[in-house]
């Protein structure tokens, strides 16, 4: 009797919602792995890697709606160990491709599988390949459907000195076409990562290497009858192994990801026109000396840009991971680079998703657990249109020097097909409900400033992470989404001063925007932008818009048109009329001398003197002796409350 199959799904947040990114975490207190991801026929295909309650793995095949809701799951396998490798979109259903053990077999020897799973979750038809012979040992590597709707499915010998690849073409209902071996006279072992059909050629691509384990990246291209039209397999002149895992089919080529070096490896881009020819390589490092080691999937966007995945191990070991996403121009510089996660995750494939969303799988390992979980994501292509709860920016990886041995020869095939025979069952596997990875929507902080304000320190729109006092599910980490509000625009004032103490200044304001008030130092608002009937002073000016965000201006100056006046002639004789010389003005209480000096014709200073107005003034002395009658020349600067006035006068004495 069958077990039934119950599997629990855990939602980040409570609904799923364009612009936000999404992980949903699903396992159980056993590793899982999202090994595969697709968008096929407005659904989601999740295959992971289980570990089996009892010894061995399994299979797990999930189907979900556009927001990550559950449709139907199914875990399938062999009696003995099933590893999965790869999916593919095949008609109304997917294909699943992987490799198990043969019952029973004392050696380990792995054969291949390819179950074709129909929309509802029923196997339509099972394919297993490879030799009952003993030493003969085969992995799957990829599967993929052709224009023709054919089925390529790519393999590779995994035991022995001489390690082949094969690739076998069947019908859309899995009937045999024909077999091929892809070997290289140089090289021993052919370990191909990916597959697929693109400008009419089949490309292959993976990890050659030579009898005394040197490691080298290498793609082939084959035409649809199997027969080799190219071969490029390159080795770092520093003795760097190399990688593909990741083909990307573009409008003019291919770009193959993957990795080179061991002990602190960097991310390796290779463009490759439609003939197989290398265009342009890129070699990317961590800043900090972390391994970045290439993710699969990705995608050519509309505007020609490569969306790459990849992820970032500390150099330091332990679980500590981050999954990238990277978006590549087309001339090869990094144009962004986002963290996805919280620093425990691994992106295994990403892909193109629905309605402008992109969609991936991998792993986290919560706690300090060393058994992850596996994940389902969803965020935004144009991530600066909408939040993005689970997105933030790291240090970004920075170009390094790369260099080639390449060969480009030599590539040849045999024809090879062999069938294995196998039973597959269902098996029984429970899911446990998983806490949310990201913050939950406590933990969330919305909030709105207006132009030139900031809140936590922030003053840019968008989502923003940051440090908080107390440890929620979350860390001490806290999520921000920020609104900024646009404020008006004041772009000046037309001031008339008033007239010497009378309260008859004005100000009109010059200011742009919708619905606008007005305040001038406190005072209530008004539609009108203009004051009127005011004193000489200081103003504050203010406009607010219908957003309520304000724009004001200090120190808005009503001056005084006032004058100062000063006699030009006075008659120290002591008749007690026009003994002094001194300044006038109406605002003499309020005003102050900041300097007055008085000079004969030959320049020589015979008066200084500063302070209040009414302070300042000269006898017509100088050193107790009165001066001589005639033209002397006064200079001054006196302060009024908004302005200074300078004198510059003749003055005569007379007696």
């Amino acid at each position: 009797m069958k077990a039934p199959l119950l599997i629990f799904l855990t939602l980040f947040c409570t609904s799923l919602v364009f612009g936000q990114s999404e992980i949903t975490v699903l396992g159980t207190d056993r590793p899982e792995t999202g090994q595969r991801i697709i968008w096929h026929n407005n659904a989601f295909y999740l295959l992971l890697q289980v570990q089996a309650e009892i010894g061995g793995e399994n299979a797990v095949l999930l189907k979900l709606d556009a927001s990550g809701s559950m449709l139907w799951a199914r875990a399938v396998g062999t009696p003995g160990r099933d590893l999965v490798n790869d999916l593919a979109p095949q008609q109304d259903g997917v294909l699943v491709l992987g490799r198990m053990v043969e019952p029973g077999n004392p050696n380990v020897i792995d054969d291949v599988f390819l179950h074709f799973f129909e929309a509802d979750g029923s196997i339509g038809w099972s394919r297993y390949l490879g030799r009952t012979t003993g030493g003969d040992d085969e992995h799957a590597a990829a599967v993929f459907t052709t224009d023709a709707g054919n089925i390529v499915v790519v393999m590779h010998e995994a035991v022995g000195q001489d390690r082949p690849a094969y690739l076998t073409l069947l019908q859309d209902n899995g009937s045999p076409i024909w077999g091929t071996q892809l070997r290289h006279e140089d090289l021993d072992w052919i370990m191909p990562a990916h597959g697929l059909e693109h400008a009419g050629r089949f490309w292959i691509a993976g990890t050659a290497s030579l009898a005394d384990g040197t490691e080298e990246a290498f793609w082939a291209t084959l035409n649809t009858a199997g027969q080799p039209l190219s071969w490029y397999s390159m080795a770092a002149t520093d003795n760097q192994p190399c990688s593909f895992r990741q083909m990307i089919a573009l409008e003019d080529g291919c770009l193959l990801v993957g990795t080179i070096g061991t002990d602190t490896p960097d991310l390796l881009l290779v463009w490759a026109d439609q003939s197989g020819e290398q265009v342009r390589a890129r070699r990317f490092r961590d800043v900090e000396g972390a391994h970045l080691l290439a993710a699969t999937g990705g995608y050519q966007r509309a505007d020609g840009r490569i969306v790459v995945a990849a992820n970032r191990f500390e150099a330091t070991g332990g679980v500590s991971s981050t999954g990238l996403w990277l978006l590549i121009e087309e001339d090869g510089t990094l144009a962004e680079c986002r963290r996805v996660g919280q620093g425990r995750e691994v992106i295994v494939q990403l892909i193109p998703g629905p309605a402008g969303m992109i969609a991936a799988t991998g792993s986290t390992f919560p706690g300090s657990s060393t058994a992850g979980d596996a994940t389902f994501l969803q965020w935004p292509e144009n991530w600066w249109e909408a939040p993005e709860n689970c997105l933030s920016a790291p240090l970004l990886p920075e170009p390094a020097a790369l260099a080639w041995n390449s060969r480009t020869s030599g590539a040849f095939t045999q024809p090879w097909l062999a069938e294995a025979n196998h039973q597959m069952v269902d098996v029984p596997y429970f899911l446990d409900e998983k806490r949310p990875l990201c913050c939950p929507e406590k933990d969330t902080l919305y909030a709105s400033i207006c132009t030139g304000d900031a809140f936590e320190g922030f003053s840019r729109a968008g989502t923003h992470r940051y440090q908080i006092d107390s440890i929620g599910l979350c860390g001490l980490e806290r999520l921000l989404v920020l609104e900024v509000k646009d404020t008006a625009q004041l772009q000046g004032a037309d001031i008339q001063p008033s007239d010497c103490d009378q309260p008859n200044g004005t100000i009109r304001v010059e200011a742009e925007g919708d619905s606008l008030q007005f305040s001038l130092s406190g005072g209530p608002f008004q539609d009108i932008p203009q004051f009127e009937a005011l004193p000489p002073g200081f103003y504050t000016l203010v406009a607010k818009n219908a957003n309520g965000c304000v724009s004001a201006v200090d120190s808005v100056v009503v001056a005084a048109d006032c004058p100062v006046y000063l006699p030009t002639a006075f008659s120290p004789n002591g008749d007690g009329r026009n003994d002094v010389l001194q300044l006038y003005t109406p605002l003499a209480e309020s005003a102050a001398v900041i300097s007055f000096q008085v000079f004969d014709r030959y320049g020589g200073l015979l008066y200084e003197a500063s302070g209040p107005l009414s302070a300042v003034q000269w006898d017509g002395r100088v050193n107790g002796e009165l001066v001589n009658p005639g033209v002397y020349t006064c200079i001054g600067r006196v302060r009024l409350p908004i302005r200074d006035v300078e004198i510059f006068q003749s003055v005569t004495v007379v007696r």
